[in-house]
């Protein structure tokens, strides 16, 4: 008694259990080559540790603002034209406004007309 099951086992069989499918070796050995192919090298005269420093640096400074409750500080990451879409709130358009959110944030007393939203 024959079914297609038993046909499907036979064929299987005849191919071994460890052995890959062409396509599906011919994709194994590429997929090495292909990473090494994306990564590529910085361009002449760009350090990228030094870039690397100065991120770290960046978010060291803006974490300390935070810290500091400076909403000056903290608002001087942003460009003057810069736009916020806080979560659950309407737009804060440009960095005077991201400043006066930010001080009512961070508790510095000044209230933006936003940072109700965050009342318990």
């Amino acid at each position: 008694m024959g079914s297609d099951n038993d046909e499907t086992q036979t064929e299987m069989a005849t191919e071994g259990p460890l052995t890959p499918s062409r396509p599906t070796g011919f994709v194994l050995f590429l997929l090495p080559l292909l990473s090494i192919g994306c990564t590529p090298e910085p361009p002449p005269g760009i350090d990228l540790a030094a870039e690397a420093q100065m991120i770290r640096d960046l978010d060291a400074a803006l974490s300390e603002a935070a810290q500091n409750r400076d909403a000056e500080a903290f608002a001087s990451f942003f460009a003057e034209d810069a736009i916020q879409l806080p979560p659950g709130a309407p737009l804060e358009d440009g960095r005077a406004v991201i400043q006066e959110d930010a001080a009512g944030l961070l508790g510095t007393g000044v209230r933006s007309p936003n940072s109700d939203r965050f009342s318990l």
